[in-house]
């Protein structure tokens, strides 16, 4: 362990020493001859003419000179003592130098900086799973509208009036059966088929056969011309009729859409106007969750159309 002592101390301690190298040295000059100056102040005694007073004074202002006895048994040090003396003081006062520098070098040095503490093991270990959390909900405040607004659309569309070809894709025991050919893309080319269509019995063009419920609905539907304002064959009356019954379909009148469809199968007997006519009346059934009226339609249909599109589907609601 390092010992570290003040400037008093050590100012002590140098003169403790100082005065041990002193009172050796005092020992040692009792056992050397006298020096130059106490030779000339004994010859000015012996004879004062031949050496004068002034040469002792001269003598005096030059250096001491030791003279050291060569192999004196009584001599306890050599010129190796005197040099580790100097030695000595010259290594104590390189010390006491490096000490004062030290003291400056402390004295102007600043405050040194604060350490910076550095996040825990523990903080470490939920630092992840935090930003995660952030990370799902900024996502779903970004993204949650979105996908609400998609599910709300795809809502909509399924609401929206579906013709017969969807009835025939989606089927009605939900499995999804696919058909050979689209229905759609027979009914329009039923519209430019009029060869195809069955003779049967039909009521004078002049008069407008519609439901009881579509009348008493009229009020609320914009008017639209009938079939039997309109000169032409059945097929262009079946076209007529098929396209108010989807515009009154898509403004949401599925009374007035019924009463269309009706009309479509009454003209159309058993041709494939007629089939489709059927589809698109399964459809309206099922939008107004009506069960009773689709059993209806199911057993209509199959006495009509035995082995007609919708039969097995018919067969198996």
């Amino acid at each position: 362990m390092v010992e570290h002592f003040d400037d008093r101390e050590l100012d002590d301690l140098l003169a403790e020493g100082r005065g041990l190298i002193d009172d050796e040295l005092d020992e040692v000059r009792r056992f050397v001859g006298p020096d130059f100056a106490a030779v000339v102040a004994l010859a000015h005694e012996r004879d004062p003419d031949a050496v004068p007073a002034q040469a002792i004074a001269d003598v005096e202002g030059l250096a001491p000179v030791v003279e050291f006895k060569a192999h004196s048994a009584s001599n306890r040090f050599d010129g190796d003592a005197l040099l580790a003396d100097d030695l000595l003081d010259a290594l104590v006062a390189e010390a006491r130098a490096d000490a004062e520098n030290d003291v400056a070098a402390r004295r102007l040095a600043g405050i040194p900086a604060m350490r910076r503490a550095e996040p825990s093991e523990a903080g470490k270990r939920w630092l992840g799973p935090v930003l995660a959390l952030a990370a799902v909900i900024v996502a779903a405040l970004v993204l949650g509208p979105r996908l609400f607004e998609a599910l709300v659309d795809g809502a909509r569309v399924d609401a929206e009036p579906r013709d017969a070809a969807e009835y025939i894709e989606r089927g009605e025991d939900g499995e999804g059966r696919a058909q050979e050919s689209s229905p759609r893309f027979e009914r329009a080319a039923l519209e430019h088929d009029t060869a195809m269509l069955a003779p049967v019995d039909s009521a004078p063009r002049g008069e407008h056969v519609v439901g009881d419920d579509a009348k008493s609905d009229a009020s609320k539907t914009p008017a639209i011309r009938t079939s039997t304002k309109r000169e032409g064959d059945k097929g262009d009356q079946i076209s007529t009729l098929d396209a108010e019954a989807q515009e009154l379909w898509a403004q949401g009148d599925l009374i007035g859409a019924e009463a269309r469809f009706r009309k479509i199968i009454e003209l159309a007997g058993k041709s494939r106007h007629a089939d489709l006519a059927y589809g698109d009346l399964f459809t309206l059934a099922r939008q107004r969750g009506d069960d009773q009226a689709q059993q209806d339609l199911w057993r209509e249909y199959v006495a009509r159309f035995p082995k007609g599109r919708f039969a097995d589907d018919a067969r198996a609601g």
